[in-house]
């Protein structure tokens, strides 16, 4: 279906405009993808999960992938159901369903298989800053190499300085206390494999800043260079800790991960929100995707 961009757009449409009326979806993803396949499904329902009422889920057992199996089903309405042999969909039957009887069979079908499957995602849509803080410190920190990609640098890695100061200016978001506690986690803990973060270091045009949570901190180009010399600073006096540039970041969407435990994903654009997973073959296609982007980046300390 995504091949053909014209016919994914119009069916997204379509599906935004059935969940913006009040439909509920339950769906089952299919997380044995390839790797694009993987990230275009993130792009191209991330904006779903932000605005609308779905329900994701997976099948954690291994299956053969010889039939392959899809049903849409519009309950006590109609169903749509096609059967492929492996990735062959070309002149594959397609069926739509209108008698009761069937679609009921289907609807079923669906929850019994729905029934061996468990949640995908954990989804936040309200309280951003505060659930994206609870998940950073529930399930990012601990042991294990840690990746961070965005278009900004990192909080906790600015001059204590300068936190101090944005402290003072904001004293109701407990900045300093965090960007103590991930400082110490993060950088200074010797249980941290390796901390590697993909940013672009040439931001300017839309501000100068950092993301805390959910929420974008303006600083100035001033103190961006302050931010810039304290990163070189610390990737230089602590070995497993590396920084990289690249213009080619998403600036709406970021990525923190635990890479043996579990990621988080911001949708920085209207509609705001979180994912969080835990599922092995998302969370090992999304650790590529980013050693994949670091490979061709630039180590901060070659800029």
């Amino acid at each position: 279906m995504t091949a053909d961009k014209d016919y994914t757009k119009k069916w997204f449409y379509r599906l935004y405009h059935c969940l913006q009326i009040g439909c509920k979806m339950t769906i089952v993803h299919n997380v044995s993808r390839n790797l694009d396949e993987m990230m275009k499904a993130i792009e191209q329902w991330l904006p779903l999960y932000m605005v609308a009422d779905i329900e994701p889920y997976y099948y954690p057992k291994v299956k053969d992938g010889v039939y392959r199996r899809t049903i849409f089903i519009a309950k006590n309405i109609s169903a749509i159901s096609s059967l492929s042999v492996g990735d062959n969909t070309n002149g594959i039957l397609n069926c739509l369903i209108e008698d009761k009887k069937a679609v009921r069979a289907l609807e079923t079908e669906f929850d019994r298989y729905l029934s061996l499957c468990k949640p995908l995602f954990e989804i936040k849509k309200d309280d951003l800053t505060g659930n994206y803080l609870k998940l950073y410190e529930d399930k990012i920190i601990g042991e294990g190499d840690f990746y961070y990609m965005g278009a900004y640098p990192t909080f906790y890695t600015m001059p204590e300085g300068l936190a101090k100061n944005i402290e003072s200016k904001y004293p109701d978001r407990g900045f300093l206390d965090l960007y103590n506690f991930a400082r110490n986690e993060l950088i200074f803990s010797s249980t941290n494999k390796a901390l590697s973060e993909l940013v672009n270091l040439s931001t300017g045009k839309e501000g100068y800043g950092v993301y805390f949570g959910n929420e974008f901190i303006e600083y100035s180009k001033e103190d961006f260079l302050d931010h810039l010399a304290e990163i070189k600073n610390l990737s230089r006096s602590f070995s497993n800790y590396n920084v990289y540039s690249s213009e080619n970041i998403n600036p709406n969407i970021s990525i923190l991960m635990r890479e043996e435990r579990g990621v988080i994903i911001e949708r920085r654009k209207e509609p705001f929100g979180i994912l969080y997973l835990e599922e092995e073959n998302l969370r090992s296609a999304l650790s590529y995707y980013i050693k994949r982007k670091i490979s061709v980046a630039k180590n901060i300390n070659r800029l």
